[in-house]
């Protein structure tokens, strides 16, 4: 359902693209404060910093109606054991067929060449 959000931004039939949108937020109960994980920049999808405030309480993610997978890189980034290739391929692999959200834990700051990778892989 969260490839239709993309879709129905990128459509280039006003009605639609109307149809779709009233679909998207009806039937699939998609909120608009929601959307806007699955939304395109530029014709792109792309990367989203979520302040923990703005997070679940309990699973400490986005809260939003999907599956969103965790990867946790934390005690390893402290030990000083995963270089960004690692973490990009961890991230990386965490997108599947029924999984297009991922939410990172445990990076103080974001390595150039890792934002540069991810964000290249999103678009």
């Amino acid at each position: 359902k969260w490839v239709l959000v993309g879709l129905e931004q990128s459509c280039p039939f006003p009605e639609i693209k109307r149809f779709m949108n009233q679909w998207i937020g009806g039937s699939l109960g998609i909120k608009d404060d929601e959307r806007c994980f699955a939304a395109r920049r530029r014709s792109r999808y792309g990367i989203h910093i979520v302040p923990r405030r703005l997070c679940d309480e309990h699973r400490i993610v986005p809260k939003i109606n999907a599956r969103v997978a965790k990867v946790d890189v934390r005690s390893h980034v402290r030990a000083g054991l995963v270089p960004p290739p690692l973490v990009f391929k961890l991230i990386e692999a965490a997108f599947g067929p029924s999984c297009h959200f991922v939410a990172v834990f445990g990076l103080s700051m974001l390595p150039d060449e890792l934002l540069k990778w991810s964000a290249e892989s999103t678009a």
